[in-house]
C-alpha cells in the first residue's frame, strides 16, 4: 500500500489478557520512522477462547497443581489459537501473509512478579508458542517482549509508553492515555 511518499508496512499485534476472555489481533499499517510515524488501524479481530481452553488456563494461572506436560500442551494450544485468529484476520482483510512485515506476540501471562515486589529482580512467564504462530501463518514473529524487558531490569511493559508517545502525542495539548487491562496504567504525554 503506497499513498504518496514512503510505503505503508503492515504489522499484526496479537495478545490475550488475564481476563481469559480470548484473543485480540489487529492489523496495523505504519509509514515513516519514529518519531514521525504515521499509523492506520485496518482490521481488528476478537476471538473468544474455547471454554475448555479457558478453564485449563484459569487452573494453571490460579496455581492449581498442573504438571509440565499440561503447561507444554497449553503453550502449543495457545499458539494454535493465536495462529487461527491471525489467519481469520488475514482472511477478513483479504491479505496474503507475505504482505505482513511481522507479528508481535505478547503471549498469555501465566505468572508475573515485578522486580520491586520480588526484591531481587522480576520474574515472568508467558504461554503461547511463537514457533507455532510463525509456522502456521508463514510470517516472522517477535515474542517474549515482557520477558526481555524483565531480564533487562524493567517492569515487563516496555512497549506501551513508547507506543502511546509515538501514536498519540500532540504539539498543542497534553494527553493522558489509559490502558485498561489486568492492571490499569496511565501514560502522561506533555504537549
Amino acid at each position: 500500500m503506497k499513498r504518496g511518499g514512503a510505503p505503508w508496512r503492515r504489522f499484526i499485534g496479537v495478545m490475550s489478557g488475564t481476563s481469559l476472555d480470548g484473543v485480540d489481533a489487529v492489523l496495523l499499517a505504519l509509514r515513516g520512522e519514529p518519531p514521525t510515524l504515521q499509523w492506520k488501524l485496518e482490521v481488528h479481530r476478537a476471538a473468544p477462547f474455547p471454554d475448555a481452553l479457558r478453564r485449563r488456563l484459569a487452573a494453571a494461572a490460579e496455581g492449581d497443581a498442573v504438571g509440565v506436560p499440561e503447561i507444554a500442551r497449553l503453550h502449543y494450544a495457545l499458539g494454535e489459537t493465536y495462529a487461527a485468529c491471525v489467519m481469520e484476520l488475514l482472511g477478513e482483510a483479504e491479505l496474503d501473509p507475505a504482505e505482513v512485515a511481522g507479528i508481535g506476540l505478547s503471549g498469555q501471562t501465566l505468572y508475573h512478579q515485578s522486580a520491586r515486589a520480588n526484591g531481587a529482580g522480576g520474574v515472568t512467564f508467558q504461554l503461547g508458542s511463537a514457533a507455532v504462530v510463525a509456522e502456521r501463518c508463514r510470517v516472522r514473529v517477535v515474542s517474549d517482549i515482557r520477558a526481555a524487558d524483565v531480564a533487562a531490569g524493567g517492569e515487563g511493559a516496555p512497549l506501551v509508553p513508547y507506543a502511546d508517545w509515538l501514536l498519540f502525542r500532540s504539539v498543542d495539548e497534553g494527553r493522558v492515555i489509559l490502558n485498561v487491562g489486568g492492571i490499569a496504567n496511565l501514560t502522561a504525554i506533555p504537549a
